[in-house]
């Protein structure tokens, strides 16, 4: 299976480093997804928003229910851990 590296600073539009800087802004640190989504530059503000709508208001998923959705999808898609 392929492994893409983080794209480049010098290759982020300025929506990706908007939308870095929030993520680093509410994380404390630079989200791994983000930074290869950064090769494709229009996903990531979708990426951002998806994200915020997930995790406020009504949508937001429990604690536990996220973590037993994200070891799902690992194992879907082959992840290592």
């Amino acid at each position: 299976m392929a492994r893409l590296d983080p794209a480049p600073p010098e290759r982020r539009s300025l929506a990706t480093r908007a939308c870095l800087w929030l993520s680093r802004k509410l994380t404390g640190r630079d989200l791994h997804p983000y930074l290869i989504a950064a090769h494709a530059p229009r996903l990531v503000p979708g990426l951002t928003l998806v994200n915020t709508v997930f995790e406020t208001g009504s949508w937001a998923l429990e604690p536990e229910l996220r973590k037993l959705v994200h070891l799902r999808v690992a194992s879907l898609i082959g992840c290592v851990f």
